[in-house]
């Protein structure tokens, strides 16, 4: 409905608050940022296309398979380059090795789930309400940045969080 498109208004003014009001704003980041946002939005609406066409429909499973293959060789690139020193960090071999290599497994194990969820999400929704709750994860971000770490918040970041939680609604309302 048109009211659900005018509801992504503002969220997204909304996150754009939040970064706008970063003690911590860096350009760089931000352009990142927004490459990042439309690469995850062109990334979930052909998932969606994928788990939901009818001539070419994919399970959850599945394009996580096809997906994870062609991931294997950029991310094991920038391991190599980037991350190589860590695998002789001398916590991965002495006392109390195994429970860092078994918190390493685990979290491989949890983003496996998350992106099987990210996946059925999409499916039983669409790619904009996966959107949605992406914007929803930046406000919890903040908040849990703001209680765990005592990181400072701007009054244009608390403005930010309130204005795409009201997209939100706006959205939920639409959808409801």
């Amino acid at each position: 409905s048109k009211l659900a498109y005018f509801s992504l208004l503002p969220m997204c003014g909304g996150v754009m608050l939040c970064t706008a009001g970063e003690i911590n704003f860096n350009i760089v980041g931000f352009s990142l940022v927004i490459i990042s946002t439309l690469l995850r939005g062109v990334k979930s609406i052909v998932q969606g296309k994928l788990l939901t066409a009818p001539e070419e429909r994919l399970d959850a499973l599945t394009l996580l398979y096809h997906m994870s293959r062609s991931s294997v060789v950029p991310l094991g690139a920038y391991a190599a380059a980037f991350e190589y020193p860590a695998i002789h960090d001398p916590l991965l071999r002495g006392h109390g090795a195994l429970r860092i290599w078994g918190l390493i497994f685990l979290s491989g194990f949890v983003s496996f789930f998350l992106n099987v969820c990210n996946f059925l999400v999409t499916k039983y929704t669409s790619a904009v309400a996966l959107q949605v709750l992406g914007n929803v994860k930046v406000v919890l971000s903040i908040g849990v940045s703001l209680v765990i770490f005592g990181n400072p918040v701007t009054s244009w970041s608390v403005l930010g969080c309130v204005i795409t939680l009201g997209g939100v609604a706006i959205y939920n309302q639409a959808k409801g």
